[in-house]
């Protein structure tokens, strides 16, 4: 028991102190990440001032959302990649993916400079709104300073399932993590009934539980971010209607082999 106690502590340590980060991590695995976030409710325009909402990820089974800024050499480089990943995934709909570009406004880089260097791509282009900012400000290598390229896979659901720090090298690369993750989220079929939920406290729904879950419940139960329906019915290990300390320990307990 004391073991599982410590073990808590420093699961509540890292949660209060998430945002601590050496500048040595801008180019490789920062300890922040938005997998797990609900960005379902994100509303904005493309770049043909069309609006586009949260609706967009009932589309297909994965989303692969890319955040660029204009100034950024690496993110043009990649821009390729998308398009490739986007022409494959348009021809052979069966597979379910659908690729997107978010562009960072703000610091020198806007729209219509935008709309110019990506005038020869076909993917969906839009433009950040304040729920896309915050799951890119999730990813703050230190406070107030964000690096770019940053892409994330998304569910049907609207979940953040994956998130990939700094550019692609290659399209076999971008490919790889996309067939990785499409083969751990299911389908949509539209007219299915949808499956039940179990308390398994699979927080990131990547098909297991381990102590990055119970992190994230935690840091759940303190409000530091906010689960989707989904989320809660996974975490909700007591059946009280939402995810509570108590939950995060039960989680903890599951990814120690405790329970």
């Amino acid at each position: 028991m004391k073991k599982l106690v410590s073990a808590l502590l420093v699961l509540v340590l890292i949660a209060c102190n998430a945002s601590a980060v050496s500048a040595q991590q801008i180019y490789g695995e920062t300890p922040r990440s938005p997998v797990g976030m609900d960005i379902s409710g994100f509303s904005t325009l493309d770049f043909d001032q069309n609006p586009v909402d949260g609706s967009i990820f009932q589309n297909a089974a994965l989303t692969v959302i890319n955040f660029w800024e204009t100034g950024c050499g690496p993110c043009i480089s990649e821009m390729p990649f998308f398009q490739q990943a986007h022409e494959y995934y348009s021809a052979t709909p069966e597979a379910d993916v659908q690729v997107y570009t978010v562009l960072y406004v703000g610091q020198g880089s806007t729209v219509p400079e935008g709309i110019s260097l990506l005038q020869d791509y076909t993917f969906g282009k839009l433009i950040i709104d304040s729920v896309l900012s915050e799951a890119l400000n999730a990813t703050e290598v230190m406070p107030g300073l964000i690096a770019f390229p940053e892409t994330i896979l998304v569910d049907s659901n609207g979940i953040v399932r994956y998130h990939h720090f700094a550019s692609y090298q290659s399209y076999n690369e971008l490919q790889s993590e996309i067939q990785q993750w499409l083969a751990q989220v299911p389908p949509v079929t539209p007219g299915e009934p949808p499956v039940p939920v179990v308390a398994d406290g699979d927080a990131d729904g990547n098909g297991s539980t381990n102590v990055g879950d119970a992190l994230l419940c935690l840091r759940a139960a303190m409000n530091l971010v906010t689960f989707s329906e989904e989320q809660t019915a996974h975490c909700d290990m007591d059946g009280n209607g939402s995810v509570t300390v108590s939950d995060a320990l039960i989680v903890l307990r599951i990814a120690m082999g405790l329970s």
